[in-house]
């Protein structure tokens, strides 16, 4: 399937047939989910396939005392407004989780994440992946936090380890209704030019077909690309590559998500500051110093990025404004759709890495750039035109971090390498 055909058809399938999906099926997309980007590749995720049907029952007990508890959080509804309530996907959903033929449960392993870096950032992006091959595999997904609500006992059934924190449940399975276009604002809304509110219409395009890849293909050579040419970005590439962020999984479709482009040199010049402020006083993970087969193309060309990042020709900052849901981490309405923006700089042939570092200097970086007090600034992503060259990124084997009805339950991919 086309990468953008899978980002602007995903819709979240809250209705999902009881039917059986094989196991090989769910390996391809966990493999998937494995080659989204994470902080300096130390992969500290973990996917629980669930297909117990006791524990499916179990873990819907715990997301239907989760939705009560969200219920209690807002004004109480009118008979004829739970009336309608109780028609909707969502309340289908609460009600038939167990039904569905697998729930796969993302996890991060706490000790593998930089201080500056949230820990949806080291999850999100792969369960975005996951979601997109699902797609193409024409199964249903949506997004889902509420079973955090009861977080210590879900990992206490489970048999997570302590240091682990679950971050999102996705039920997979055929969906009952039909995907096709998303309900989304205007990308001119929601993206801003070199400081907050700064708002400009979109007058150039490149086309609907422009960037056309195959959607395995892109997630597959997907690498963190971190020297990257001053050569300027047309304005009709990024346009492109933030309209397929904004088609991204986020909480209730409440869109609270908001992109800055930064171009202007003096405002780069500043961030730039902040960003190599960042990375000396970053508290970094044990592993991240060590020799690891899957981190000397990171330790190499990190130091580049320090040093040049105010030559790149964009950086994009992803911002979220306003409140979630209390189950819901604030990055989980940003993450996906920075994922959907970095396969699409891919497709376009466009490198791009993700960096949190700035989130050292937050404050500074809110006032520098007008952002309010409501909003947080969750990623920066500088995009350009890369030195190096796409291909193959380094991984774990899938089998090593997917566990199935219980931590730790490991079972051999039927999948071939």
């Amino acid at each position: 399937m086309d990468l953008f055909e899978a980002i602007y058809s995903l819709r979240s399938m809250r209705r999902l047939k009881p039917d059986p999906v094989p196991d090989e099926t769910i390996w391809r997309i966990l493999d998937a989910a494995i080659h989204a980007p994470n902080g300096g590749n130390l992969q500290p995720w973990n996917f629980l396939v669930l297909r117990d049907p006791a524990v499916k029952r179990k873990m819907q007990e715990f997301y239907q005392e989760g939705m009560a508890a969200i219920a209690k959080e807002r004004p109480p509804l009118t008979p004829a407004q739970e009336a309608e309530r109780q028609k909707s996907p969502g309340y289908h959903l609460t009600h038939h989780l167990a039904d569905a033929p697998a729930l796969i449960l993302g996890s991060v392993r706490l000790e593998d994440v930089a201080s500056t870096t949230p820990p949806g950032a080291c999850i999100y992006p792969a369960l975005q992946n996951l979601m997109l091959a699902a797609r193409a595999e024409g199964l249903g997904t949506v997004l889902t936090t509420l079973h955090r609500y009861r977080e210590q006992e879900v990992r206490r059934f489970l048999g997570i380890p302590d240091g682990y924190e679950t971050m999102g449940l996705i039920p997979l399975g055929h969906p009952v209704g039909r995907f096709g276009p998303l309900v989304r604002r205007p990308v001119e809304e929601v993206t801003y030019w070199d400081g907050w509110g700064k708002t400009r219409p979109r007058t150039d395009d490149v086309g609907a077909g422009a960037g056309s890849m195959e959607m395995f293909e892109a997630m597959y050579t997907q690498r963190a690309m971190r020297r990257l040419k001053p050569d300027p970005v047309p304005e009709a590439l990024l346009w492109r590559i933030l309209e397929a962020a904004t088609q991204a999984a986020n909480g209730a479709n409440m869109q609270n998500w908001r992109f800055i482009v930064v171009r202007d040199p003096a405002l780069k010049r500043t961030i730039h500051e902040f960003y190599r402020d960042g990375g000396a006083h970053v508290t970094r993970p044990n592993g991240l110093l060590a020799s690891n087969s899957n981190q000397p193309s990171t330790l190499k060309s990190s130091p580049f990025l320090s040093e040049h990042l105010a030559d790149i020709p964009a950086l994009i900052i992803g911002v979220v404004q306003g409140e979630t849901a209390s189950v819901t981490p604030p990055e989980a309405n940003i993450f996906p759709a920075l994922q959907n923006m970095m396969l699409a700089a891919r497709a376009l042939g466009l490198g791009t890495t993700l960096t949190t570092l700035h989130r050292h200097r937050e404050t500074d970086v809110k006032k520098l750039l007008g952002i309010p007090e409501d909003a947080g600034t969750w990623a920066l992503i500088p995009v350009g035109w890369p030195m190096g060259h796409f291909g193959p990124n380094r991984r774990d084997p899938v089998e090593e971090v997917t566990s199935w009805d219980r931590f730790g339950v490991r079972r051999r991919s039927t999948v071939a390498a």
